[in-house]
């Protein structure tokens, strides 16, 4: 199989297949909560966020989060001022944000989860702002990195 339809199979399949596996929950923070997450705490933003802090397009309305670890989560939840939602606030004035333990362990430095990941959250929304931000980031950072793979 080639490496462009198996990253698109991967992308399309993580959110129904693994993302909720590693799920910790869902929070609420005030708009551009996330400006305040430290970089190098082991917090990696996919989703909206991600798609932002990479592309410069998106204006985030949803937040996706990732920890490497407790203390990460910590500080997530510090630094970001974040509640938990309950099931009688569920959509409040704010962000929803959700929060997964990450799976990967490289360039957890990096403020930013990897494209791939970045990717199948926009896809996940189906929202026709996100999709066409996955397709640019498609195009511009992940089809041109598996090339040398197909």
């Amino acid at each position: 199989m080639k490496a462009d339809k198996l990253a698109s199979m991967w992308a399309e399949l993580y959110p129904l297949n693994l993302r909720n596996k590693f799920s910790i929950g869902t929070y609420h923070g005030e708009p551009d909560w996330w400006r305040q997450v430290p970089v190098g705490a082991g917090i990696q933003f996919g989703g909206e966020i991600g798609a932002d802090l990479v592309t410069n397009y998106l204006i985030p309305k949803t937040g996706t989060a990732y920890v490497q670890s407790d203390d990460a989560f910590h500080t997530l939840m510090r630094s970001g001022a974040l509640r938990k939602l309950s099931d009688n606030n569920s959509r409040p004035d704010g962000q929803e944000v959700k929060i997964y333990n990450a799976f990967w362990t490289t360039n957890t430095d990096r403020i930013t989860a990897p494209e791939l990941v970045i990717y199948s959250d926009l896809l996940a929304i189906q929202d026709v702002r996100c999709r066409e931000t996955a397709d640019m980031i498609y195009e511009q950072i992940i089809a041109p990195g598996i090339k040398d793979y197909v």
